[in-house]
């Protein structure tokens, strides 16, 4: 006589497993592509955020702050903001640094991801 009781088998199918590979090398192609300007981004906030707690930057010109972006733009690299892209604007004794950019990155055949990046410093210290 046979063993009554019925054993399932458990586990993940072959299309399964395909379908999840597929997911993740999609996700994978992804990180890959937005990651560096993600990076750039961070490097843009992190040096607008220093220029701004700089106490130097409240006495210099428009033009000064530009110069000083400038300087840490070409140390780090950074090509997606242009000292000209930076609004300045004064909000009581503090200084405040805005910028604005699109970045169209090219995925695969006609399919591209367009990230609009925004940013403007804090005006408490």
């Amino acid at each position: 006589m046979r063993n009554a009781t019925r054993t399932y088998q458990q586990g993940i199918t072959l299309t399964g497993m395909l379908l999840t590979g597929i997911i993740i090398i999609l996700l994978v192609i992804l990180a890959v592509k937005l990651i560096p300007d993600a990076v750039e981004y961070q490097k843009i906030v992190a040096n607008l955020n220093a220029i701004v707690q700089d106490p130097a930057t409240k006495e210099i010109s428009a033009e000064g702050i530009r110069a000083a972006y400038q300087r840490r733009a070409s140390i780090d690299d950074i090509s997606a903001v242009k000292p000209g892209d930076i609004q300045i604007a004064h909000s009581g004794n503090r200084v405040v640094l805005s910028f604005d950019y699109r970045r169209e990155t090219h995925l695969f055949g006609p399919v591209s991801l367009v990230i609009d990046y925004r940013y403007r410093t804090s005006t408490k210290h």
